[in-house]
């Protein structure tokens, strides 16, 4: 669906399909703005931003049958940065980015355990197990489990709250526990510090039960715990600073989804972290969360996305991470 030589942006959100000439197209439009002399960043932009994750492959699908060679490698040549970084994104598979994502920060210059806390606990369980786990150890000749392992300490409750994650899905239906009140019993009962600690159990109950049966057990919890939340539960349980950022973010996570993310953007910001920032918008435009996350996000931080990405981020970076905030927002995207 062209219009005025450019694919119609209402046709790409609506349900209508793009044609094999479309794509030509576009890949067309594309291989004009890296050809020659300087590139097009503008151009660049403008086709990406638009396109949904599907249509990202069929479009890298014609550009090389069109040009011979991979559309990502040609914008890897002609680009640098966190430009090129978010390219590179935008144009392989999640479970590719996650993978190089994780060991960056597992294993890179500048490690960040609160990175992989939000990869490891906002990814859908299927894609965890069966995309970014395989091709993590694909890649890095190494099981995911073992470098979170070597991170962190032995016989931890961090590492073995990631560890349940990556084994057990949290948001199945099969609950295996039907009682709500039992539950938030264990929980308060199996913390480290009281007499019958038992980690295990307590990480079992976060890791294993549905979503709407946790907020079940978290609206129950104050009532036996002396008026104590689960966060502020967790704060006494645990000393450790990062183990409690771990179990805090997986609560975060079960209680408001949007608000997890749109936390995590915001810990993107604080840390200046564009690598973050980079995976977790293109991750949100796929999964059509921006416009939610967005929402949530100038609710607690009194601020928009766009307006902070164009203070904190800078050149065609930027004009990318508002192109894609922007194109990726109304009816169809919430």
């Amino acid at each position: 669906m062209m219009k005025n030589g450019l694919i119609n942006h209402e046709a790409v959100n609506g349900d209508n399909m793009l044609s094999s000439a479309d794509y030509e197209r576009e890949a067309e439009r594309i291989h004009k703005a890296v050809k020659g002399l300087g590139t097009d960043e503008k151009t660049i932009i403008d086709a990406l931003s638009r396109l949904r994750v599907e249509e990202r492959a069929e479009l890298q699908r014609a550009y090389r049958r069109q040009y011979n060679k991979p559309l990502l490698d040609v914008l890897r040549s002609e680009t640098s940065g966190d430009f090129k970084e978010i390219l590179e994104f935008l144009m392989q598979d999640s479970s590719d980015t996650d993978a190089f994502v994780l060991h960056e920060a597992l294993k890179g210059k500048k490690k960040d355990m609160d990175l992989v806390n939000g990869i490891i606990i906002g990814s859908k369980y299927e894609n965890l197990v069966f995309g970014t786990e395989i091709t993590y150890s694909r890649k890095q000749n190494r099981l995911l489990k073992d470098d979170i392992a070597s991170e962190l300490k032995p016989r931890g409750h961090h590492r073995e709250l990631l560890y349940c994650i990556l084994m057990k899905a949290r948001e199945t239906d099969n609950i295996l526990s039907d009682d709500p009140l039992f539950d938030a019993q264990t929980l308060y009962e199996c913390g480290p510090k009281h007499a019958y600690a038992n980690t295990r159990k307590y990480i079992e109950i976060l890791t294993n039960r549905s979503i709407p049966h946790l907020h079940q057990v978290f609206d129950i919890f104050p009532q036996i715990a002396d008026g104590m939340t689960i966060e502020e539960s967790i704060k006494f349980e645990f000393d450790d600073p990062n183990e409690q950022k771990a179990f805090l973010t997986l609560v975060n996570y079960i209680r408001n989804p949007y608000r997890f993310y749109a936390d995590q953007l915001h810990n993107a910001f604080v840390k200046s972290n564009n690598r973050a920032l980079s995976r977790t918008i293109v991750y949100l435009a796929d999964n059509h969360l921006l416009e939610r996350v967005n929402q949530e996000f100038q609710q607690n931080y009194r601020s928009s996305l766009e307006v902070v990405i164009k203070r904190e981020t800078s050149g065609d970076h930027k004009r990318l991470l508002v192109a894609l905030l922007t194109k990726h927002q109304g009816p169809d995207h919430s």
